[in-house]
């Protein structure tokens, strides 16, 4: 007969484009073929082998649980959001008004296939991000905003430091063979609209505490704030380091779009590119003074970074 129309999250689908074996019961006679008489599984029945049922009801292998980092696929009220690895959904209110704000980029959990990443102990991360964050909130007057991408949770750092306004998403769809810088964009995108009543935003590479901050924001007028300090490696007519920027907000995707390392094009020499191309477009630029930031462990670099 005249194949049946197929609904999958209630949305008309094709039956080839159907995952059949996750959607549809083993043991009914079309198993696979999406058929009409391969109904839906009772979620009520348990999975075979091991398996658990995720957050859209299908059979999912089990992850490892409380590892601190957030499975996707449980991040949800029925999962506990991952037994507590995930960051429960919460509103997030808009920093005060202000001439500079702080924006700490973390990443708890990196992708596993992310470019140049060698740290990726959650435990260890997270305790560089805590400890940067309670300085941070201890030692400067401005509005502080946190923005993490891998949906982990972040009791700790709201006990930190309760003032800071905090984002939090997973980015399940970042290209990882663009780079980590190319995350960092992304994520700082996603804190803008926390962003919109700061005339200009600082970015610092989270793990990094930078000393004296405050004083040193007060000391610069431009519309782009790029670091003095050489970079430990070199492309093409040049880079410029990424750890420390600032910038007017409406100035980001000019600054640092259109990286992909796949393609030769990492943070650093997106960033060189749109300094040139905004100085030529009249943007006034400047840069800071060498800074000096805790030491900090490099372990991509096998360094302990004293200096920005």
């Amino acid at each position: 007969g005249a194949e049946e129309p197929l609904w999958l999250d209630g949305a008309r689908a094709a039956c080839d484009a159907a995952l059949c074996g996750e959607w549809f019961c083993g043991d009914c006679p079309f198993a696979g073929a999406c058929d009409r008489t391969c109904g839906l599984c009772d979620l009520s029945e348990p999975c075979a082998g091991g398996a658990i049922r995720d957050c859209a009801g299908r059979c999912t292998a089990a992850t490892a649980r409380r590892d601190g980092c957030c499975a996707s696929q449980f991040n949800c009220a029925s999962h506990d959001f991952d037994e507590g690895d995930c960051e429960p959904p919460a509103s997030v209110e808009e920093a005060p008004a202000a001439d500079w704000c702080i924006l700490l980029t973390a990443t708890f959990c990196p992708p596993s296939a992310m470019t140049h990443t060698v740290l990726r102990d959650a435990v260890a991360r997270r305790r560089d991000y805590v400890s940067s964050l309670e300085s941070y909130a201890a030692s400067s007057k401005r509005p502080i905003v946190v923005v993490e991408n891998s949906g982990a949770a972040l009791d700790e750092l709201r006990k930190a430091a309760p003032s800071t306004h905090f984002v939090s998403f997973t980015d399940d769809e970042v290209d990882a063979s663009k780079g980590k810088g190319h995350a960092e964009h992304r994520a700082m995108r996603r804190a803008l609209p926390v962003l919109e009543r700061c005339r200009r935003i600082v970015k610092i590479t989270g793990r990094y505490f930078v000393e004296g901050l405050d004083a040193v924001l007060d000391e610069v007028d431009a519309d782009v704030v790029v670091q003095s300090t050489p970079s430990p490696w070199s492309l093409g007519d040049g880079v410029l380091r990424s750890e420390v920027v600032g910038f007017d907000a409406a100035l980001l995707d000019a600054l640092l779009g259109g990286q992909d390392e796949s393609r030769g094009r990492p943070a650093e020499r997106a960033l060189f590119e749109g300094v040139q191309k905004l100085e030529r477009a009249g943007r006034s630029v400047a840069r800071f003074p060498a800074l000096r930031v805790r030491p900090t462990r490099n372990a991509e670099q096998s360094t302990v970074v004293s200096e920005l």
